[in-house]
């Protein structure tokens, strides 16, 4: 009798951790289908860099000498 409960009661456990990741998922793909607007135009760039960061560096002069407006917020620790 023991080895007749103890799979069933495993079996049991997972169909439930299934139920409740499915109504999970299903909650969370709901969310993602709403759009986030925003007031950035494509011609306008903002961009976060952070002090002493090689690749920041070489983006601030990349977007510099580009003809796209851009405004540059520095990061500090």
């Amino acid at each position: 009798m023991e080895y007749v409960i103890c799979p069933l009661i495993i079996i049991f456990t997972l169909i439930i951790i299934y139920i409740i990741n499915a109504s999970f998922e299903y909650n969370f793909k709901s969310k993602k289908d709403e759009s986030v607007k925003s007031n950035v135009t494509p011609r306008f760039i903002i961009v976060f860099v952070k002090e002493n960061c090689p690749y920041c560096e070489e983006l601030e002069e990349n977007i510099s000498k580009s003809n796209v407006k851009y405004t540059i917020i520095k990061l500090t620790n």
